[in-house]
């Protein structure tokens, strides 16, 4: 059973060790480059190099290798998206509380206003 799902796995893929020659020269080259991507980001690179080398060494027309790759790209820019909301709210939030800390200051302002219209009428406060 296992020869007969290696042998059509050879058949889409061609030769493991050659796959995995390509699929190392891929990592290595992407490894050197990954100082600022996250776990999820590395690991679909990983994963993308795997299926491009499979697609290189066997079928380019295996269609489940195209699909892998734009799932893999599709779950980083889940990620991104995710990442980009959280800024964006973090920012509204400070916007809002920036707008909170202005109100205050002119309310501030305007009770000492007051305050200095009544002392000046002879009112004590």
């Amino acid at each position: 059973m296992i020869q007969a799902i290696i042998k059509q796995r050879g058949e889409a893929y061609g030769d493991y060790r050659d796959q995995a020659e390509i699929a190392r020269k891929f990592k290595s080259e992407i490894e050197k480059h990954t100082e600022k991507m996250t776990a999820t980001q590395r690991e679909a690179l990983d994963m993308i190099a795997v299926k491009i080398s499979r697609l290189i060494n066997g079928d380019p027309w295996h269609r489940d290798s195209w699909v892998d790759i734009v799932g893999y790209a599709t779950l980083v820019i889940s990620e991104l998206d995710r990442a980009i909301e959280a800024e964006d709210n973090a920012e509204e939030e400070a916007i809002e509380e920036s707008v909170s800390e202005e109100e205050e200051a002119a309310l501030v302002e305007a009770a000492r206003e007051a305050e200095r219209m009544l002392r000046s009428e002879g009112i004590e406060t």
